[in-house]
């Protein structure tokens, strides 16, 4: 696919970042200020920051891999970065870079793009909002969902009353999320529609 061809959320993407990798660690990276070696630099700091302390446990060793694991540690770079900082770390070269190609791209095309579709693919869809908007209705959902199917589950093996998904929904959005303005049946006919629209997407 060439340059034109690709979508403008591209550069944060994995196979962008991947892409820069290889210039960063064979030091072929172009800056508009002195050459400076980023793979040996952030190696540094690296080495500064390979331990990991578990909440439940002590401290263990991060495998030299961990922070260049790509889509293990996130689905976007984007993502990633939150990833990273939450826990404390400094995030390889080629993530920063990757992102900062964003930024360069999103003033480059002068309002023509979102910062969603630059950075997601996702323009504003009516009645849901942007890529934020979408990703918090898709947790409450996926919550909801695992509430059912352990509904469901519980009802068969176990002989619970099983509970009709509006009276789920009612519990769900008070106790669990705090709701008490969005209207049960509506929930549910959303959760439904989203639940189809990903097994259109499978």
């Amino acid at each position: 696919m060439g340059e034109s061809e690709k979508k403008p959320s591209y550069c944060n993407s994995w196979d962008h970042v991947r892409t820069i990798r290889k210039k960063v660690v064979a030091n072929e990276l172009k800056t508009w200020g002195p050459s400076i070696d980023m793979e040996q630099t952030w190696r540094m700091i690296q080495g500064y920051q390979v331990t990991i302390t578990d909440v439940d446990g002590p401290a263990s060793m991060l495998h030299s891999d961990y922070f260049r694991s790509d889509e293990c540690i996130a689905k976007t770079p984007l993502e990633a970065l939150t990833v990273y900082l939450d826990r404390g770390h400094y995030p390889p070269p080629e993530v920063l870079i990757a992102l900062h190609h964003c930024f360069l791209m999103y003033f480059k095309f002068a309002g023509h793009y979102e910062l969603d579709e630059m950075f997601f693919d996702a323009p504003r869809k009516q009645r849901i909002g942007n890529y934020a908007a979408q990703s918090d209705k898709d947790d409450s959902f996926l919550m909801f969902d695992y509430l059912v199917s352990l509904g469901a589950s519980r009802a068969n093996t176990e002989g619970f009353k099983r509970k009709s998904q509006t009276e789920l929904a009612e519990v769900f959005l008070q106790q669990k999320q705090g709701d008490f303005d969005t209207d049960p049946e509506s929930f549910v006919r959303d959760y439904r529609r989203w639940k189809q629209n990903r097994k259109a997407d499978k």
